[in-house]
């Protein structure tokens, strides 16, 4: 099986929740199209949890991720979302990434 090949029960990208229970691709299709509508998504396997969306704007950099039970459901999401997922993390795409403050703080677990 490939990373494009649909899993046994996988529902279209348009129905597929996230791991917080909301429906994932009209989320990050909102999400770029405040971002001028065109961005790259990423698909990373997090093991047993699933498989991490992450979305670049292609614009100005902003970010959106989203958590999915697995590869096949993320590229099905980013296929209903119409955006397009790169193999893998390229130079010119982490170069493109905008990180705030607010991601920084996030991201050092201090929460403030």
């Amino acid at each position: 099986m490939t990373s494009a090949d649909p899993t046994p029960g996988a529902l279209d990208g348009g129905s597929v929740r996230g791991l917080d229970g909301g429906p994932v691709a009209p989320r990050l299709r909102s999400f770029l199209d405040a971002h001028g509508g065109v961005g790259t998504a990423v698909v990373s396997s997090v093991g047993r949890r699933g498989a991490r969306i992450v979305v670049v704007a292609e614009s100005d950099g902003a970010w959106a991720d989203a958590v999915v039970a697995s590869v096949p459901d993320a590229v099905a999401v980013c296929s209903a979302a119409g955006i397009t997922v790169a193999d893998h993390w390229t130079r010119e795409l982490s170069g493109r990434v905008t990180v705030s403050d607010a991601d920084r703080r996030r991201m050092a677990g201090t929460g403030r």
